[in-house]
């Protein structure tokens, strides 16, 4: 332990923390872990942070939007930045902008943070450290809607996300797995002949995939996806990383096709991001 640091208790694990004051800066060393690192964080060494030197943190979270492309619309708020920290954070279809000013500066937090809103407007999805479908669920709950969902590629990704929400039980239905051609038409009675024509990873069946698990969950929402996950099965008309998503409800069906790029586990966690925020959108 270097001298004149301080250990930091580690709640979840046998290794500590430390953390020392040299010319003039914080460090802290953390445990490797993630779970033993972020509980450290949040219970250690975010409050002995704000202790030594106490500081305002804003937090917007944006989905389906590259980090070039955030960085790019949101150059006007950082170049004006004076006593503003600014950074962007990036994750599989997921951004956290953070904004930091220290405790005399709210001012400016508070006119930057108004900047960022009027810039992405409902790009932003929470400015909580919540999920995607943790803000889902809370519409579809306020809201008094609920939801069935039918998938192929994704492999029943979409409802477990959905189900890590506590207390989702209250809006989620159900979900079904459609892997095979055979699913999809002996689960939700699409014809064979809609799948023959135009191929299991396509817009009108994933189209009949939301239609028809809607209809048989007798629910407000229903969403289907069907696509390419790779690293098999693409063609020069479908390569790998196509996708389907459809969310149908009593006004119709919107279907969009994305092409995401990457391995099949970021295909599929991608799928259930652009379905969550195909769904936020419609509950505005």
């Amino acid at each position: 332990i270097p001298e004149g640091a301080t250990i930091l208790q580690n709640p979840n694990g046998s290794a500590p923390g430390i953390f020392l004051e040299t010319q003039g800066k914080q460090v802290f060393l953390l445990p490797g872990p993630p779970h033993e690192l972020e509980a450290m964080w949040d219970a250690v060494g975010l409050p002995l942070l704000k202790k030594e030197k106490p500081f305002q943190r804003q937090i917007f979270k944006i989905a389906m939007m590259a980090e070039s492309k955030v960085d790019e619309v949101l150059q006007p708020v950082s170049q004006s930045l004076i006593d503003v920290s600014y950074t962007i954070l990036a994750n599989i279809y997921e951004i956290e902008i953070h904004l930091f000013a220290p405790e005399d500066a709210a001012t400016e937090l508070v006119s930057a943070s108004a900047q960022v809103r009027a810039i992405l407007g409902n790009r932003i999805y929470t400015e909580q450290l919540e999920t995607l479908e943790e803000v889902v669920g809370r519409f579809l709950k306020k809201s008094g809607k609920t939801l069935a969902t039918a998938e192929s590629c994704t492999g029943g990704m979409l409802g477990h996300r959905i189900t890590q929400v506590p207390g989702s039980s209250a809006y989620y239905n159900r979900g079904a797995i459609v892997y095979s051609n055979q699913a999809k038409t002996e689960m939700l009675k699409i014809p064979s002949s809609l799948i023959e024509q135009n191929g299991a990873v396509s817009e009108p069946v994933a189209k009949a995939m939301a239609e028809q698990i809607r209809n048989i969950a007798g629910t407000d929402f229903g969403i289907g996806i069907t696509g390419i996950a790779g690293p098999d099965g693409g063609t020069p008309e479908k390569p790998v990383g196509t996708v389907y998503i459809a969310l149908s409800d009593s006004t119709g069906t919107s279907v969009q096709k994305f092409q995401f790029p990457g391995k099949r586990d970021r295909i599929k966690f991608a799928s259930t991001q652009a379905a969550l925020d195909m769904l936020r959108l419609k509950l505005l």
